[in-house]
């Protein structure tokens, strides 16, 4: 009986709980539009549109990181990426994400 009821509790958290955003949840590479954000927030710094939604990009690696920091980001940067939900500083409901690789998009 304990263990049905087990059973039964992890099932339903499982159905219930919250789910990753499945746009990101494959993994594949998303062409975009990378772009200066101008809220200020300490983790606002850019944003990127997947599958219309927008996501706060809370962590980019180091190299491309250091080219936006040489550079003028007044303009949209055409990139191609691969992330996955940040679980840093960010509030959820603004959808962080941590970029695991980038590079820009082919014209």
């Amino acid at each position: 009986m304990k263990l049905l009821k087990n059973l039964l509790f992890i099932v339903t958290t499982l159905l219930l709980g919250c789910t990753p955003d499945e746009a990101l949840q494959d993994q594949r590479w998303v062409d975009t539009l990378l772009e200066a954000d101008e809220r200020g927030c300490p983790c606002c710094r850019y944003t990127v549109k997947i599958e219309g939604k927008p996501h706060l990009v809370e962590e980019l690696p180091a190299e491309f990181q250091d080219f936006l920091n040489r550079v003028d980001m007044n303009f949209l940067v055409k990139v191609r990426l691969r992330a996955e939900p940040a679980k840093g500083n960010c509030p959820a409901r603004l959808r962080p994400i941590k970029v695991l690789e980038i590079m820009f998009a082919p014209r």
